[in-house]
C-alpha cells in the first residue's frame, strides 16, 4: 500500500507510531506489511515467470487459446514446476490482455415482444 511505503521511506526522519496515527493506519499492520516484503517479491516473481509460460503458450497457439486451454497446456508444461490454478492463469492474462477467440454466437434464450403488455395480478 501507499501509505504503509511513506511510512517506510520516512522512518528514519519521523516516529513510526507518529506518522501511523496520523495517515490512520495501524502500527501492527505496517510492520506485518514489512515483514512480508520478501514473500511478496517472491510471490511477484514467480508471477512474471508463469507470465512468461503464459505468453509462450499464447503466442504458440495464435492467440486462440483462453485461460482454461493454458491452464491445461501449463499443467504439461515442464518448464512449470508446481501445477496452477485457473484463477492463477486468468489474472495475468486480464491483466496483459490476452483474450482467447470466442467461436461459438451467444445463445438467445428469450425473445422479447415488445407489443406485449405486462398485467399485474391482484389477489382479492
Amino acid at each position: 500500500m501507499i501509505r504503509f511505503q511513506f511510512v517506510d521511506d520516512h522512518r528514519n526522519t519521523h516516529e513510526v507510531k507518529r506518522m501511523c496515527s496520523v495517515l490512520g493506519i495501524q502500527r501492527s499492520s505496517f510492520y506485518k506489511w514489512r515483514a512480508s516484503r520478501p514473500a511478496r517479491a517472491a510471490r511477484q516473481a514467480a508471477d512474471d515467470a508463469l507470465c512468461e509460460r503464459i505468453e509462450h503458450h499464447f503466442e504458440f497457439w495464435d492467440h486462440t487459446y483462453g485461460y482454461r486451454r493454458i491452464t491445461a497446456e501449463l499443467a504439461d508444461d515442464p518448464h512449470v514446476d508446481e501445477p496452477v490454478n485457473r484463477k492463477r492463469v486468468a489474472r495475468p492474462m486480464r491483466n496483459n490482455g490476452m483474450v482467447g477467440i470466442h467461436l461459438r454466437k451467444p445463445k438467445t434464450t428469450t425473445i422479447s415482444d415488445p407489443d406485449v403488455s405486462i398485467r399485474w395480478c391482484e389477489r382479492h
